[in-house]
């Protein structure tokens, strides 16, 4: 009916106009193509009337973006427990988990927190994900391994990073900790070296791994002048580790025979950081060399005090087995045993067998070879063993009955 009507317009009048085909045609097209919006309800997801503005909730780029900023922050406060919940959420938020730079941070974070098999599948997503070049998840990876002396995996990475373009001075850093690891310390020098270019080095931890090396190798004042180099830059210098720094000092200073020294930075030291285990360590070691053993002891334990309860390093027991040997040492002698006055059982056998003589009168045993008692020379004591008592070293005991 509808149909007849827009073909032929019948009008009110009943007179019939045929109207054109295609103006007919753009009417009924406008017709069908407007019925499916009347019949869905306003309510059906995606056909919302905010939806050309991005929807809200789960799997959105604003969730995700929110939570990696959330991470961010959480990880300057060195909050890193919490950042990692931060980079997870933004990672779940994120539509078909793609997000690089929170599976980048996420698995710098398990780094840190020495998480490292979390770590390396978290890098290793976000090297799949990134569509440019990361060299810095190569070389976080890389510094991984070494940690965990994979070196044939951490030469892989190392050269992954230097294909995505990292810089000569990142990966000679990296070969020096390889070679540093595997005890080449004179490669490890060397490379060390490399990557901190010209002088004036800036770069504050290569600059410390490389005067370590010197100390390794007991190139004692070589070492002293770099970590005094340290210490007097003109350049500024981000995180010296200052209570780090005296420690290897005074253990170079030992080096060369200079104790006085090394007590003196050593206790400097403690006076940036006294949580540091190794300098009570050191203490204590150098104590007791010098034969001061109560403030060996001391120092000792305050070594095994901060050592993690769960930490399996052999030294802790080994101290502990030192504490032992030196308080025990150091214990007054025990006073000698007063010889055991005879009960008066002992007093009748005496009297009986040898008399007065085999008893000496003056509260002990008369040990002279001739001094009463049975004949052929035995002693009283003797004479008692013959009559059933147990002659037994003496004893001074409250139950011994004496």
């Amino acid at each position: 009916m509808i149909f007849n009507r827009l073909i032929f317009g019948r009008f009110r009048s009943g007179a019939s106009v045929l109207l054109p085909l295609p103006f007919v045609s753009f009417l009924f097209a406008s017709f069908l193509s407007a019925m499916p919006f009347w019949e869905v309800p306003s309510e059906c997801p995606g056909i919302s009337a905010h939806a050309k503005f991005g929807r809200k909730g789960k799997h959105t780029e604003s969730a995700a973006d929110s939570h990696f900023e959330e991470g961010l922050s959480k990880m300057k406060r060195k909050d890193f427990d919490g950042a990692i919940d931060a980079f997870s959420q933004a990672v779940y938020f994120a539509r078909n988990g793609y997000h690089p730079q929170s599976h980048y941070w996420l698995g710098i974070c398990y780094m840190i927190t020495l998480q490292d098999k979390k770590a390396i599948l978290s890098l290793q997503k976000a090297v799949q994900q990134s569509v440019e070049p990361l060299p810095d998840a190569w070389v976080a990876m890389a510094e991984i391994n070494i940690r965990n002396h994979d070196f044939v995996e951490a030469r892989k990475c190392i050269s992954s990073a230097m294909m995505n373009r990292a810089s000569s001075e990142r990966c000679s850093y990296l070969r020096g900790l390889m070679s540093d690891a595997e005890g080449q310390y004179a490669v490890a020098a060397t490379h060390y070296k490399r990557a901190l270019g010209k002088i004036p080095w800036t770069w504050t931890d290569c600059w410390m791994k490389y005067a370590e090396c010197l100390m390794k190798m007991k190139r004692w004042a070589d070492a002293i002048h770099q970590f005094q180099a340290i210490l007097h830059s003109e350049s500024i210098l981000k995180g010296e580790p200052l209570d780090r720094i005296y420690h290897d000092i005074g253990v170079c200073r030992l080096g060369i025979g200079d104790h006085q020294g090394a007590i003196d930075n050593w206790f400097r030291s403690l006076d940036y950081n006294k949580e540091n285990p190794e300098v009570w360590l050191q203490l204590g070691m150098l104590f007791e060399a010098e034969k001061h053993f109560s403030s060996a002891v001391k120092y000792y334990k305050e070594f095994a005090r901060l050592m993690p309860p769960d930490s399996r390093d052999p030294r802790i027991q080994q101290v502990r087995d030192r504490i032992t040997g030196i308080e025990h040492s150091l214990r007054p002698n025990e006073t000698a045993p007063e010889i055991a006055q005879p009960s008066p059982y002992m007093r009748k056998q005496l009297e009986v067998q040898g008399g007065p003589a085999g008893y000496d009168g003056g509260g002990g045993y008369d040990t002279g070879g001739n001094g009463g008692g049975a004949p052929g020379g035995d002693s009283g004591a003797n004479s008692g063993a013959e009559a059933g008592e147990s002659p037994g070293p003496p004893v001074n005991d409250s139950d011994s009955g004496f």
